[in-house]
């Protein structure tokens, strides 16, 4: 476990950096943030903007792809479900 019994706010249209040693779980915290690490449980609540969409925009230090995958499952990722047909042509389109 990561984080037990913790909450917190991070300010909406503000640069927000988080620092500390190596291993402490700043990436995995940013990957649980913009859903990218499906192990998490908890509650999560993101604000919505004008068009009722959530964004969360997270750059990596380094590219993330899942082991074992095509390019199809990275593209779906964290989606566990094969994409079906008709998101795959969206996908190619």
């Amino acid at each position: 476990c990561i984080l037990q019994n913790v909450s917190f706010e991070l300010p909406v249209g503000k640069i927000t950096l988080i620092q500390g040693p190596s291993g402490v779980g700043k990436t995995t915290l940013f990957r649980t943030l913009a859903e990218l690490w499906p192990f998490a449980k908890g509650k999560l609540t993101l604000p919505l903007n004008d068009n009722d969409e959530v964004k969360v925009y997270y750059i990596p230090q380094q590219p993330h792809f899942p082991y074992g995958g095509s390019i199809m499952d990275a593209i779906v990722y964290p989606n566990e479900t094969k994409p079906t047909e008709e998101i795959k042509n969206r996908v190619i389109t």
